[in-house]
């Protein structure tokens, strides 16, 4: 149990090397709902690299935590690629692998009140750069009161990512145009990027968003 903390909950950066599994489970992490003593988000894994090395995830579980206003950041984040286009390819979760998931389930996710919101994205997983992911985002209720997305998957550059996406409830009450859910690709070194994303989206509970749905 963490409360009142000033920056991120749990905060994990990698720029080299590999991670075999990670466990992030039941845990309760909760700020302040104010901007000036709240500077971070829940729970953040940033793995990025260089020109010589990058950071590879092959499986975590992000499982059961409870996490409660950050007015500054996002709920859970999890960034993955190498935005070295002549850098090695990074693993977030392997393509293909039944096992080998990058998990995202089960988690509580709210900022205090419809006007009193999270500062960010509920949950965001971005794929950036050079890499390949898998990830299994599903059964994470509620996720409420987000000024961002309720939940984004993003894959930018030379990036190939599957994505299971299921049986997640928002009740976003976000702002700025914001999406209940966002899922596409987009270029990130140049007009002849090629990402590809695979997902599958399906049951999920998605109402009062000022954008887009899904």
């Amino acid at each position: 149990i963490l409360s009142t903390a000033f920056d991120t909950g749990n905060d994990l950066d990698n720029g080299s090397g590999t991670l075999s599994d990670l466990s992030i489970i039941n845990n309760t992490l909760t700020s302040t709902t104010s901007a000036t003593t709240s500077k971070g988000s829940g729970i953040v894994i940033d793995l990025r690299g260089t020109a010589g090395s990058v950071a590879n995830l092959t499986k975590a579980t992000v499982s059961g935590n409870t996490l409660a206003n950050f007015p500054s950041g996002a709920g859970i984040k999890v960034l993955g690629g190498n935005p070295n286009s002549g850098g090695p390819l990074a693993t977030v979760g392997v393509m293909g692998s039944a096992t080998d998931i990058i998990q995202i389930t089960q988690n509580s996710i709210q900022g205090q009140s419809s006007s009193s919101q999270m500062g960010s994205n509920g949950i965001e997983v971005t794929m950036d750069g050079k890499g390949q992911g898998n990830f299994d985002i599903s059964d994470n209720t509620p996720i409420n009161h987000v000024k961002g997305n309720g939940l984004a998957l993003s894959v930018f550059g030379q990036a190939t990512v599957k994505g299971s996406i299921d049986n997640n409830a928002i009740v976003a009450n976000n702002t700025f145009d914001s999406a209940g859910m966002a899922v596409g690709v987009d270029q990130a070194f140049g007009a002849s990027d090629a990402p590809v994303l695979s997902a599958t989206i399906s049951n999920n509970q998605i109402s009062q968003s000022q954008g887009n749905g899904l």
